[in-house]
């Protein structure tokens, strides 16, 4: 798998990913945390349903996490109202930068904090 993709702070997950599950390289994908963050950002953006939107999307993200062993995201360490902003950034000015450093900080706060082994 090509590294250059990974930034520093992705890499630093899956180490701690590989450490604390005992996986190998190849058994983690390092492409996952991103399909799951398009799928948890995209999904709310197009709104395809009358309701539950965002809640579907997150599902989603957790979903595609599992799927290749990761950890599910739970956003309670998140604030609701920085959760709203990035959200909103994102849907008006398609920015995700804000999304994204929240999902990261969920992403390494399940890793250290859930599923100790």
């Amino acid at each position: 798998m090509n590294d250059t993709i990974l930034n520093d702070r992705q890499k630093d997950i899956l180490k701690l990913l590989k450490d604390k599950r005992g996986l190998s390289r190849s058994e983690i994908s390092p492409l996952s945390p991103e399909k799951a963050l398009v799928a948890a950002c995209m999904i709310a953006y197009l709104q395809p349903f009358a309701d539950g939107n965002k809640r579907t999307s997150r599902m989603l993200a957790d979903a595609i996490l599992l799927a290749h062993d990761y950890f599910p995201l739970s956003y309670r360490s998140v604030d609701v109202n920085e959760y709203r902003r990035a959200m909103i950034i994102f849907y008006e000015q398609n920015n995700l930068y804000h999304f994204k450093r929240i999902f990261l900080e969920q992403l390494e706060f399940a890793v250290n904090d859930y599923f100790l082994l």
